[in-house]
C-alpha cells in the first residue's frame, strides 16, 4: 500500500480567515471559535503523545489533482502550527477503498479523515445534496461566497454533528460534458446521448432530465468504453480529461456548468474527541483558508485545458459562447431534480441554504430565480 508521509514545512498561502455565521437546523451554533459539539467531553488538552493521523482521497495524489492541492496545504499548517504534535499518511487514490467504504470507517472511527463528494455524504445526511444541486452556483465565485462566508459552514457542521465533524471544502471545479456524436447547445442535445456519469443516483437523474441515458462506468474503465461505444459521451473536469487522456475519445465538449464537481473534508468523532482546543481551532482554520486559494489557483488553467483540446482538433463551446435560450433550456429541464432530492431535507435547512445562496447570487450581480 502506498503510503505518503509528511514532516513539516511551511505552508505556502494563508488569507481569508473566514468563519461561518448562522445558525444550523440543531440547537447547537459550531463555528469557527466554536468548535461543533460531538456529545462527548475531550480530555485531550492532557494528551501528551503525537498523533499520526490517517488520510483518505478519492483523487489521484498528482501533481494536478485538484484535492491535494489543498490537502497538502492543510497538512503543511497542522503539522507546522502544532509543533509535530500532528502528522499524517496521506492515502490518494482510494487506497483505503471506495468512497463509500471511507465514509464508512470515518463513521466508526477507523479512519481519521476522509475527503468525500457530497453524493456519498448525502447517502447519510441528504442536505449535503444541495452542493451538487444542477445550476445551482452560476459561477465559482458564488459556490465560495456561499460556502465559506454565510451560513453552510455551520449547516453542514450541524448536520453532522453526532457522527462525524465536517471540515470543509477540498476541491471545487466545474464537470464539461464532452461526447463524439455532435455540439451540445441546448437541452434537447442530450437526446440519444449515453452518458457516463460518476456513481450517484442525482447525477444520473440530472442527465436522464435533460433526456440522455447513463451509465455509471469505474474511472478506470470509462476509456475503453468510450473506444467500445459503450458509452458516447462523459461529463467530467475539463483538468481530469487532459491529465488522464478521456480527451481523445471526445470530438465535441461544452462547457456546460451544470454540476460544480467538489469534495468535502469529514473527520471521526473519535480523532476529534483526541485533539485539544488549540489544535482543533488549528483545524478549522487551515480548513477554511487554503481551499479557496488553491482551487482558485487550479481554475485558472480552465483556458488553457480547453485551448488544449481545440489544438487536439475537438470542437470546444465555452459556456460564454451559449445564449440566454440555451442555459434556461438545461435549467428548465433539472428543476424537477430539484423538487426530488428537496423532500429529503431537513425545511429548515433547505429555507436557510436558500437564503445563502439568494445572497452569494446577488453578491456577484445575479437574480436568484432558483427556489
Amino acid at each position: 500500500m502506498k503510503k505518503r508521509l509528511f514532516s513539516f514545512f511551511l505552508c505556502a498561502a494563508m488569507l481569508l480567515g473566514l468563519s461561518g455565521c448562522g445558525s444550523p437546523p440543531s440547537s447547537a451554533s459550531p463555528d469557527a471559535n466554536n468548535p461543533p459539539s460531538t456529545g462527548e467531553p475531550s480530555n485531550a488538552s492532557e494528551r501528551t503523545e503525537p498523533l499520526v493521523l490517517r488520510f483518505g482521497a478519492t483523487g489521484s495524489g498528482n501533481e494536478d489533482d485538484n484535492q491535494w492541492l489543498t490537502n497538502r496545504e492543510i497538512i503543511a499548517q497542522v503539522e507546522e502550527e502544532t509543533n509535530g504534535m500532528i502528522t499524517f499518511e496521506y492515502y490518494p487514490s482510494q487506497q483505503l477503498g471506495s468512497a463509500t467504504s471511507m465514509l464508512d470507517q470515518v463513521l466508526m472511527g477507523t479512519l481519521d479523515i476522509a475527503a468525500l463528494q457530497p453524493n456519498v455524504a448525502a447517502a447519510i445526511w441528504p442536505e449535503f445534496n444541495v452542493l451538487v444541486f444542477p445550476f445551482a452556483y452560476p459561477d465559482l465565485q458564488v459556490y465560495w461566497d456561499s460556502m465559506l462566508d454565510n451560513t453552510m459552514y455551520d449547516l453542514l457542521n450541524g448536520v453532522t454533528a453526532g457522527k462525524a465533524v465536517y471540515l470543509g471544502v477540498c476541491s471545487a471545479s466545474y464537470r464539461g460534458c464532452q461526447n463524439n456524436q455532435h455540439p451540445i447547445r441546448s437541452a434537447s442535445d442530450l437526446q440519444g446521448l449515453k452518458f457516463r456519469v460518476q456513481a450517484g443516483e442525482i447525477y444520473a437523474d440530472i442527465f436522464a432530465a435533460m433526456g440522455a441515458s447513463t451509465a455509471s462506468i469505474a474511472a478506470g474503465e470509462l476509456y475503453a468504453a468510450l473506444q467500445q461505444g459503450v458509452v458516447n459521451a462523459e461529463e467530467n473536469p475539463v483538468g481530469y480529461c487532459y491529465d488522464n487522456g478521456i480527451y481523445e475519445c471526445a470530438k465535441y465538449a461544452t462547457e456546460l456548468n451544470c454540476v460544480n464537481s467538489n469534495a468535502q473534508l469529514f473527520m471521526a468523532t473519535e480523532t476529534w474527541n483526541k485533539l485539544t482546543d488549540s489544535e482543533k481551532e488549528i483545524f478549522q482554520r487551515a480548513c477554511r483558508e487554503h481551499p479557496v486559494v488553491a482551487q482558485t489557483e487550479y481554475n485558472k488553467r480552465l483556458d488553457e485545458f480547453y485551448q488544449k483540446f481545440t489544438d487536439a482538433g475537438i470542437e470546444v463551446i465555452r459556456n460564454s459562447e451559449l445564449t440566454e435560450e440555451e442555459r434556461q433550456s438545461f435549467q428548465d429541464a433539472v428543476m424537477p431534480v430539484w423538487d426530488k432530492y428537496i423532500q429529503n431535507m431537513d425545511p429548515d435547512f433547505y429555507a436557510k441554504w436558500c437564503e445563502s445562496m439568494k445572497a452569494a447570487w446577488e453578491k456577484n450581480g445575479y437574480t436568484w430565480t432558483m427556489s
